[in-house]
């Protein structure tokens, strides 16, 4: 089993949450990429936030904020 390490290996320098909610980058019904302006009900209840690393990496959490 391949492990996913979720932390930066410097220091965290930037947090941002998206503005709206939804997943972005996330493939719709039949493979095609959802627009921006489209929030489907069941990607209403997600958001996401990115930090940005002094590595240079961003990583983007989605985080359900009915399970928080």
């Amino acid at each position: 089993m391949k492990r996913r390490i979720q932390s930066h290996a410097l220091t965290v320098k930037r947090l941002r949450w998206r503005p709206r909610a939804g997943r972005a980058g996330r493939a719709g019904q039949g493979g095609e990429e959802e627009g921006e302006g489209r929030v489907t009900g069941a990607d209403s209840s997600w958001v996401q936030l990115a930090s940005a690393g002094a590595d240079h990496s961003v990583k983007i959490f989605n985080i359900n904020r009915l399970a928080v």
